[in-house]
């Protein structure tokens, strides 16, 4: 032979192992490769190998079948090293049944012999060639090493013979891994066995119909954009089982493609990715943006051959942004109030499609931040802003700026933000409605409401029991909320307690005073019982009309109601009002009598007796109910009368169901009712009248229950 096996078996390992696989591990490079690389083909022919104990003689070989209806391809894959070896030297003997029951051996396959290689054909498939290293290569040394590490070596070499017949038939030949069945009939079905010579009966079985069917093409493939590259990416699940590895073409017409790869893609599988749905490859060679690119994706099987292709395109869009200044100072100069913004720009870094920049400011370190300037060109490197116009509190404190670049694209970058602080010498406005008491339990209760002011931290709450004496702070600290509670011992009150309140902002300005609020001392006295002086109907509603609690310190009246024409006879109260004289009752029903009765409470919690009961009764103003635009005509060429009318319920009476009421008369006597008719209808035809008489007629409205409104005015008509 005139080949040198061992030269170009490291040659093309080296190659290989570089371009495509790039193995780096602690202890052992290959071993931890085939690991990631080979586990779906291990796991396609059904292989578990346990690498950690070495020489376990339990092997069984597992084939798979593939029919082209002219023949049948056989793929054997010994189970570990130990099971390579032996059928190396025994060879792997292959069975065929046509019931699964009476197997006949129809040959035995060897890796082909040294003398037997054809030189040509190996310098002509470098997969070949390297099948033809692993076999009768001298190369590798075990001196020193472990039998665990022998084991992992040896392992790793009988994977990269696994791989090496994936990708050429030749390689599979060479290694003994693959036979074609050419006495086979077209459609018929054939089970296939195989077993190393002398481990078993029986090795794997399968079952295959010998009619071709054409490989798919991956599932679920491709193309994402990318700034200068294009990422490829298909389903992992749907297309591992079926492929062992891809092949990618490229083109920019749709009609000329070329490869792009030089061997085959294998996928690797890292802790990392192998959570992950999809595989991809980012494909960046000679890849221009906006420029459509066209791919052609196939898979490769077990048996050398290529799926048909899965077809994707994609365009590269500029994603990229320019490159950002250098945001150097931010500054505000109280005396001119104003900003100052000041950047440079590293030309070196400075991206070719820069379109503009603008100053970006927001009153929040998170943002948002908005436009501060025009669009500024590369000319400029500085920025002034006045604050103008009357000067506002919200102006004061910090102030973020940023710059924001965009090129030609929209793509934008931002710098880091600057800070600018603005003085805060303006103090917050008061507080309103300072307000409290001192209830019966000697419980101070003061609330207010929060100031108008946007940076207020707290307030300080003062006291004293003389007016015109000094104040002192009630807390030493200031107060957060917009209430405060505490306990002041009955022994050291007197007859009034006075409090002001202060507001405080964030830079320590403090409020004008609230006006000094007048707290009465603690009071057990019960307010004078307030009277109901009477009750009427206004509108459709209950008002109560009052002699209210003749006291100063009277805080609010309680009304409560009790209905004596209902089953709940209890008292509730339905409201609550200050010094009103007057009280509306919305909320009662119609036709229904109710009891009323008051009570006064003061601003210390005192409550007085309840007020002696009045009775009331939410009646209708019946008055309302009025019929509108009452005509009369006699229809042509009858003896008929048509009446036509309007009317609309007033709001605030009740939702029933009413009636119209027609009356009715002739000549001179007064009407009658005559008849009814639905509230759907707003005219009413009387037939059959007598020629020479004059008709009058009204109209008035009845609800359900009763009541009803006033008769509408009487119309009349002389029929004739």
């Amino acid at each position: 032979m005139n080949i040198n096996i061992k030269k170009y078996w490291i040659i093309s390992f080296l190659i290989l192992a570089f371009q495509h696989y790039i193995f780096a591990t602690y202890e052992s490079k290959l071993y931890c490769s085939v690991n990631h690389i080979y586990s779906g083909i291990l796991n396609k022919y059904g292989l578990f190998k346990d690498s950690v104990e070495p020489f376990i003689d339990t092997s069984r070989v597992k084939i798979l079948a593939r029919a082209y209806s002219d023949s049948i391809v056989l793929r054997m894959a010994p189970k570990d090293y130990t099971a390579f070896v032996n059928a190396t030297k025994k060879g792997i003997q292959i069975k065929r049944s046509s019931d699964n029951n009476n197997f006949e051996v129809i040959t035995t396959v060897f890796p082909v012999a040294q003398d037997k290689l054809d030189v040509n054909a190996l310098k002509a498939d470098s997969f070949a060639l390297m099948a033809a290293g692993i076999l009768y290569g001298k190369n590798t040394s075990t001196k020193g090493m472990n039998p665990g590490d022998v084991n992992r070596a040896n392992n790793e070499l009988f994977g990269t013979g696994l791989m090496l017949a994936e990708f050429s038939t030749n390689a599979a030949k060479v290694l003994g891994f693959r036979f074609v069945d050419k006495n086979v009939e077209r459609g018929k079905e054939y089970y296939y066995s195989a077993n190393v010579i002398g481990e078993g009966e029986y090795g794997s079985t399968v079952k295959v119909t010998n009619e071709f069917i054409e490989e798919r093409e991956p599932y679920q493939f491709q193309v994402k954009p990318g700034d200068g590259s294009l990422k490829l990416v298909w389903s992992k699940d749907y297309n591992r089982r079926q492929f062992s590895y891809y092949w990618i073409e490229r083109s920019n017409d749709n009609k000329n493609f070329y490869p792009i790869l030089e061997r085959p893609l294998v996928m690797f599988e890292t802790e990392v990715s192998e959570k992950a749905p999809f595989f991809d490859y980012v494909d960046s060679f000679n890849i221009v943006n906006d420029q459509m690119y066209y791919y052609r994706f196939y898979g490769g099987t077990s048996f050398a051959e290529y799926s048909k292709p899965a077809l994707a395109s994609g365009m590269p869009k500029d994603i990229t942004p320019p490159n950002p200044p250098d945001l150097l100072d931010v500054s505000y100069a109280d005396s001119t109030k104003s900003f100052t913004i000041n950047w440079d720009f590293n030309l070196d870094e400075l991206s070719e499609d820069l379109d503009y920049y603008q100053i970006m400011t927001s009153r929040h370190e998170d943002g948002p931040f908005i436009p501060f300037s025009p669009k500024l060109g590369l000319e400029d490197v500085g920025y002034l802003h006045e604050l103008s116009g009357n000067w506002d509190e919200k102006n004061e404190g910090r102030h973020y700026f940023r710059i924001d670049c965009y090129d030609y694209k929209g793509n934008s970058s931002s710098t880091n933000h600057g800070i600018a602080i603005v003085p805060d010498f303006t103090s917050p406005l008061t507080p309103e409605n300072f307000q409290g008491y001192i209830d019966s339990f000697g419980i101070v209760r003061l609330n207010w409401n929060k100031s108008k002011s946007q940076d207020v931290s707290g307030y300080w709450l003062y006291w004293t029991n003389d007016p015109s004496a000094e104040f002192s702070l009630v807390e030493q600290v200031s107060i957060t909320d917009t209430s405060y509670i505490y306990y002041i011992p009955e022994k050291s009150l007197s007859k009034y307690i006075y409090y002001t309140l202060r507001a405080e902002d964030y830079n320590y300005n403090r409020s004008q005073a609230h006006p000094i609020l007048k707290v009465k001392r603690l009071d057990k006295i019960a307010p004078v019982t307030p009277t109901i002086l009477k009750i009427n109907n206004d509108s459709c509603r209950i008002k109560l009309i009052f002699n209210l609690s003749p006291g100063d310190d009277i805080f609010e009246n309680e009304v409560y109601r009790s209905s004596i024409s209902q089953k709940d006879t209890g008292w509730i109260k339905i409201g609550t009002f200050g010094m009103n004289t007057e009280f509306i009752d919305t909320s009662a029903q119609f036709g229904f009598t109710y009891q009323y009765k008051i009570r006064a409470v003061d601003t210390v919690g005192n409550k007085s007796q309840f007020s002696p009961v009045k009775s009331g009764n939410r009646s209708i103003d019946k008055s309302l109910a009025i019929i509108s635009d009452l005509t009369i005509n006699q229809l042509n060429k009858t003896k008929n009368s048509e009446l036509k009318w309007n009317f609309k319920m007033p709001s605030g009476f009740p939702n029933k169901q009413y009636t119209f009421l027609i009356f009715r008369s002739g000549g001179m006597d007064g009407v009658k009712y005559y008849q009814s008719v639905s509230s759907a209808e707003l005219v009413f035809t009387d037939k059959g009248l007598n020629p020479g008489v004059v008709y009058n007629y009204a109209i008035q409205i009845q609800s359900e229950d009763g009541w009803k409104g006033p008769v509408s005015e009487v119309k009349s008509i002389l029929i004739k």
